[in-house]
């Protein structure tokens, strides 16, 4: 039965437009693209979970005029005010083989259903455009376990 359930919830994360990556992973929501990025994003970075998710990888971009940024915490705030984390992030490498311009977490926290706040330690590098809806760049990831 759970293999039924795992294969229906694949499909339909499939055809939402989540991509998976090598690892399992389905990303459930993203706000990045490919157009000029500035720093220091002016709107709240949000996003919603229907049902009860783990969260696998969190990922957030902070190009920083093609500095990168040394990597500081990724943090969540829920629907009541409640965080999680601080999680330390690991700096990876980005366009242009750019360091740190990607910072990562791999918090295996478990969300209620609620909106959730995105925050960083240094959103003065976080990048941001009006296609992101002046939200900072971010890609959140969950995963089924067979």
């Amino acid at each position: 039965m759970y293999k039924i359930l795992s294969v229906l919830l694949f499909l339909v994360l499939l055809a939402s437009g989540c991509s998976v990556n090598k690892r399992g992973e389905y990303r459930i929501f993203t706000t990045e693209n490919e157009f000029t990025v500035k720093n220091l994003p002016v709107a709240r970075t949000t996003f919603i979970v229907d049902s009860l998710t783990e969260i696998s990888k969190i990922k957030t971009y902070h190009w920083n005029e093609g500095n990168g940024s040394e990597p500081g915490t990724i943090s969540l705030r829920g629907p009541s005010g409640e965080m999680f984390g601080p999680w330390d992030a690991k700096g990876l490498e980005g366009k242009f083989n750019k360091k740190n311009v990607i910072w990562e977490v791999t918090p295996g926290v478990v969300l209620q259903p609620g909106e959730y706040e995105v925050i960083v330690s240094k959103p003065e590098t976080w990048s941001y455009n009006e296609e992101s809806l002046n939200r900072g760049f971010v890609s959140i990831y969950t995963f089924i376990e067979e």
